[in-house]
């Protein structure tokens, strides 16, 4: 059993780290206060993506909220660019549409949003 506990705190560090080394500090305190509150939120580091850390960080701040009240998930995976998942009993997406465009709308029911936003080019970076 003391195997099993430190073996999932070593997997927790580890993708502690990975999220805090990607370059988004406003988005990984952003997810990690999410998930030290006990809130539904999973993220999976596979590649770091070149964005804007203020636009990503509202646009996962807003997802967070909009599983506050009833059941639902938020799930994000950072790669070459970054994908969000929000499951929820009833979407309300007006938490989005200032966050978003149409293009960056991967898939939508009234129950999951899938949102898949590219990295920037470099000289897009200013």
């Amino acid at each position: 059993a003391v195997e099993s506990i430190c073996s999932a705190y070593r997997d927790q560090a580890s993708r502690e780290g990975r999220l805090a080394q990607i370059g988004l500090p406003k988005t990984a305190l952003a997810l990690l206060q999410a998930e030290w509150s006990g809130k539904t939120v999973t993220y999976d580091v596979i590649g770091a993506p070149h964005m804007e850390d203020e636009r990503l960080k509202q646009l996962v701040e807003a997802a967070i909220t909009m599983i506050d009240v009833g059941v639902g998930e938020v799930s994000v995976t950072f790669h070459e660019g970054v994908t969000i998942e929000i499951y929820r009993d009833l979407l309300d997406m007006s938490r989005l549409e200032d966050l978003v465009t149409p293009m960056e709308i991967e898939s939508q029911t009234e129950n999951e949003c899938v949102i898949e936003i590219e990295s920037l080019p470099f000289e897009e970076e200013k």
